[in-house]
């Protein structure tokens, strides 16, 4: 009995011996295990869902080839395509969103920044939101708006409509094809208008308005400087000095330049020598006019001396015709006294 209590305890002993072993090597299992995870975590990268499991939990939303969808509800459709961050949405093939909400949907469309759209092929829209919908279309910046086909729209506010159009500055307007608005509230909303500086407003067809709040509202014509205004052409086809109707060279003008408004004219000063002919259409500077002047007194002076010496040539013919009387009357007298004696 003895010696089964003596070979059941040293059983028991190297059953315990074996335990121990066994759980020290799942210890070091474990150990070994945790170590392994932990090296083989990325660092250095985290997202947050609040708690809530969302779309993309199960790294399922990039469903483009080669696509990358990274945060909450990201999806990234498109082949090659990216999409980082809550809601992002890169549907297109080689699109890029990047932002909360951010949405690229057009043709390797990029947009960046919180809530902003790009939807035309190729269109850029960066800022909070912006919006660039056109065919090749930029929009950067705080409320921007693209829709024209390679339309840009740069600052805050500013829209850029019609096609090829371009609006630089705060709420600045280019809202027809192939204009520019450039400056604070600048609105350029005919075909081909431009303008340029705050407030200036281009609103005829091929009209231009440099400075701020120039207004040219006459199609092809030029408001130039501060607060200068269009105004209509007046075609003039003749002039008429002394009475005399004397016919002019270009009597059909296409649009007017103005440098000034109604009560806030402008002088042009610098102005080169223009050519002085029958069918010439520059502008004549001062000292041309200075010469007219010069030869119109030359003409002036010359004429009175020559209408002087007619009169005095008049006032001797008138002289000698007295004489001539005189005599004539000495002569009747002489002549009736003479018969009278007889």
């Amino acid at each position: 009995m003895l010696s089964l209590s003596t070979s059941t305890s040293t059983g028991i002993g190297s059953l315990s011996t074996g335990l121990s072993s066994t759980n020290s090597s799942m210890t070091s299992l474990s150990t070994s295990t945790s170590t392994a995870i932990e090296a083989a975590k990325t660092h250095y990268y985290s997202v947050n869902d609040g708690g809530t499991q969302s779309a993309n939990y199960a790294n399922s939303a990039a469903t483009g080839l080669y696509s990358l969808a990274a945060g909450v509800g990201a999806t990234a459709a498109g082949a090659s395509s990216v999409a980082v961050g809550y809601g992002s949405n890169a549907q297109s093939n080689g699109a890029v969103a990047i932002g909360q909400s951010a949405s690229a949907t057009g043709g390797k469309a990029v947009s960046i920044g919180s809530g902003n759209t790009a939807s035309g092929d190729g269109a850029v829209a960066i800022g909070d939101p912006s919006v660039a919908t056109g065919t090749g279309a930029v929009a950067m910046g705080a409320n921007d708006t693209a829709t024209g086909t390679g339309a840009v729209a740069l600052g805050n506010a500013s829209t850029a409509t019609g096609n090829s159009a371009l609006a630089f500055g705060n709420a600045s307007q280019a809202t027809a094809d192939n204009t520019i608005a450039l400056g604070n509230q600048a609105t350029a909303s005919a075909i081909g208008a431009q303008a340029y500086g705050s407030g200036a407003t281009a609103s005829a067809t091929n009209a231009l308005a440099f400075g701020s709040n120039a207004t040219a509202n006459v199609a092809n014509s030029i408001a130039l400087g501060a607060n200068s205004v269009t105004g209509n052409a007046v075609a003039v086809s003749s002039v008429t000095v002394g009475g005399v109707t004397y016919p002019v060279f270009g009597t059909s003008p296409v649009g007017v330049l103005s440098v000034g408004a109604p009560g806030a004219e402008r002088q042009i000063t610098n102005v080169a020598a223009g050519q002085v002919s029958a069918t010439s259409t520059d502008a004549i500077n001062g000292s041309q006019l200075n010469a007219t002047n010069q030869a119109v007194n030359t003409l002036s002076t010359t004429t009175a001396t020559n209408v002087a010496s007619l009169s005095t040539g008049i006032n001797s013919l008138s002289t000698g015709l007295s004489s001539t009387n005189s005599s004539v009357s000495s002569l009747s007298t002489s002549t009736s006294t003479a018969i009278n004696t007889l």
